[in-house]
């Protein structure tokens, strides 16, 4: 499984660079090794931000900084379909 995965603590908001909330770039080889890793992430309160294909399978993730329950993304976030 070769991967990469980067924690940016504090780094806000992926949409508008909010302050509060953490940010986690993963990138696979495969579809199945992204999906695993993203799967990995939610059962720590994570959020897909968006996920793309290039040269690597990528996406970027979110949560509140510090989150360690499940929580509900704000309402335009959910509006923006992420």
């Amino acid at each position: 499984m070769a991967h990469e995965i980067r924690h940016y603590p504090g780094f806000g908001h992926p949409r508008d660079l909010a302050p509060g909330w953490d940010v986690l770039d993963v990138w696979a080889h495969t579809q199945p090794e992204l999906d695993a890793l993203i799967a990995a992430a939610e059962r720590k309160f994570w959020r897909v931000w968006y996920r793309r294909v290039q040269l690597k399978h990528e996406a970027v993730l979110y949560k509140p900084s510090g989150a360690t329950t499940p929580w509900t993304p704000p309402p335009e976030d959910l509006a923006e379909g992420a």
